[in-house]
């Protein structure tokens, strides 16, 4: 039996390209409609309101999300499984699922936000450089802007368990001054929101 992994970018079936453009660059993929509507409620609301006319070559475009994300976000819908980004430095361990759980709300893929959620590392023991946590935060606060979604709660444990210095620090201070959602999801994780005192 065939399995739908064996579609992602396949021609065999496909029944629209998906264009995917950053900066100037464009990536077509193979698409199947069947698969993407099963998997994302993004795709599942374009293809019911808007179907993809012939004259266009069934071609969508989408814009502006990062190409390696972009692609390993569409793997998922077909295999179900977050392959493992190679790191560059330690501080992609946390910014690469915060992108992959960006890509999920975006696109209305709830398996991936699980998923994204689950690579997010849950300590920061080994890692005490206040601005990385700063720029973690940046990472996801600068694109979502809701009270105790599954990554902001996962980020403020982690801030909470494991960076207690960047907490305490002016950093932190500067940083939920502009991002007051971290603020918010850092008192609802706090041992304050449980009655105890730090």
């Amino acid at each position: 039996m065939t399995h739908s992994f064996s579609f992602f970018n396949s021609p065999f079936l496909s029944d629209v390209t998906i264009r995917q453009v950053s900066n100037g660059k464009k990536t077509d993929y193979h698409g199947h409609k069947a698969v993407l509507c099963a998997h994302s409620s993004f795709f599942l609301k374009l293809f019911s309101e808007n179907p993809v006319k012939q004259e266009n070559g069934n071609v969508i475009e989408l814009h502006d999300d990062d190409p390696l994300h972009f692609q390993r976000m569409l793997k998922f819908l077909y295999t179900s499984v977050l392959e493992t980004h190679t790191q560059t430095n330690a501080l992609h361990l946390y910014t690469n699922p915060i992108a992959m759980y960006a890509l999920a709300v975006k696109y209305g893929v709830e398996q991936l936000k699980v998923r994204a959620v689950a690579k997010f590392p849950s300590d920061w023991f080994l890692y005490q450089n206040v601005d990385w946590h700063a720029e973690v935060a940046e990472a996801h606060y600068s694109r979502c802007n809701e009270v105790g979604d599954q990554m902001g709660i996962a980020i403020a444990r982690t801030f909470l368990r494991g960076a207690k210095k960047f907490v305490k620090s002016p950093k932190f201070q500067e940083t939920i001054k502009k991002y007051p959602v971290l603020a918010a999801d850092v008192l609802s994780v706090s041992p304050l929101a449980e009655g105890k005192l730090w």
